[in-house]
């Protein structure tokens, strides 16, 4: 019987050649890479947004007409920055707490944390009642904690299309 010897292949030549790719996986790539610069930008963005409304934290008003005006100025920034905030809080003399609800245009005033005590009031006995109080603006950890959110998500998403392989 005889032996069939088969010479072995030269692997260097097949190893030098450069991967093909087709056009669909060089489209994928480039997609990808754009994702992440987007998503880059996006968290980029959302830390310029926090820095904004953190700012605002502690902002000191003269009077209840600077505070309703105050009012829609936030519901327009935090609109323009896809936030949801139900409420705004203010602080007066004596740690007097005035809240200002969006959806029923609401003003409760509140004494000494007690919430059962809350008072509501409409715009003009809240302007009449307070009028010559300074108020501070006072910025809800939460709200600053959904940007965190936010910016957090996009950092895995990065991540994750990063460490995908096409």
């Amino acid at each position: 019987m005889a032996k069939v010897y088969q010479f072995p292949t030269n692997k260097q030549r097949n190893h030098n050649k450069a991967p093909h790719y087709s056009p669909d996986h060089a489209m994928l790539k480039s997609l990808m890479e754009t994702l992440i610069l987007t998503y880059e930008d996006k968290i980029k963005e959302l830390e310029a947004y926090k820095d904004e409304i953190k700012a605002l934290d502690g902002l000191a008003l003269k009077t209840p007409k600077e505070v309703l005006k105050q009012v829609k100025v936030l519901q327009k920034l935090f609109l323009k920055y896809g936030i949801s905030c139900n409420f705004f809080k203010f602080y007066t003399k004596g740690e007097v707490q005035i809240l200002y609800y969006n959806e029923s245009n609401s003003i409760y005033v509140i004494k000494n944390e007690n919430l059962k005590e809350a008072r509501n009031l409409k715009s003009g006995e809240f302007i009449q009642e307070f009028e010559g109080y300074p108020f501070s603006l006072c910025i809800e950890t939460a709200v600053l904690e959904i940007f965190e959110n936010q910016i957090n998500k996009l950092e895995i998403t990065i991540t994750t299309l990063k460490n995908t392989q096409i």
